[in-house]
């Protein structure tokens, strides 16, 4: 006896008519009820277990922005890094306009003998009081520093 399966371009022998004949070949994606991969899918079921891999806790996060226009040498940054009346932040990042203005940074793109002593100054500079402040990443795009 032969038949063909619904949904399959092959054929299936079988010894006698049966409940066989009703099944259809179908993915099991769609049998359990296809997900929607777009963006907006997997924001939604992140959010839906959020709770099984975050932990929120508050942090003091200050954000610092100079425009040093050229300046070579680091200045003390005292004053404007850990004012008296401002918490100490547990994490502090660090931006310094105007790094370099000559037309070779451009290119260049990075100049570590300018970068250097501004990064050490500032990680100096935060480690004054004994913290134990620890330098993750700086980054040196044309004239902006990042640290």
């Amino acid at each position: 006896y032969q038949r063909r399966v619904r949904g399959s371009n092959t054929n299936t022998s079988v010894d006698a008519p049966s409940k066989v004949d009703e099944i259809q070949e179908t993915p099991i994606a769609v049998q359990m009820g296809e997900p929607n991969f777009k963006p907006e899918w997997i924001r939604k079921k992140f959010r839906e277990r959020e709770s099984e891999f975050t932990t929120t806790f508050p942090v003091q996060l200050s954000v610092y922005s100079w425009n040093i226009n050229g300046l070579k040498n680091p200045v003390p940054l005292e004053d404007w890094l850990l004012p008296s009346q401002q918490l100490e932040p547990e994490i502090a990042i660090v931006g310094i306009q105007e790094l370099d203005l000559t037309a070779g940074t451009v290119i260049l793109r990075e100049v570590p003998q300018l970068a250097d002593p501004w990064i050490k100054a500032v990680v100096d500079t935060f480690n004054q009081k004994e913290n134990n402040f620890e330098l993750k990443v700086s980054k040196q795009l044309c004239g902006l520093l990042l640290i």
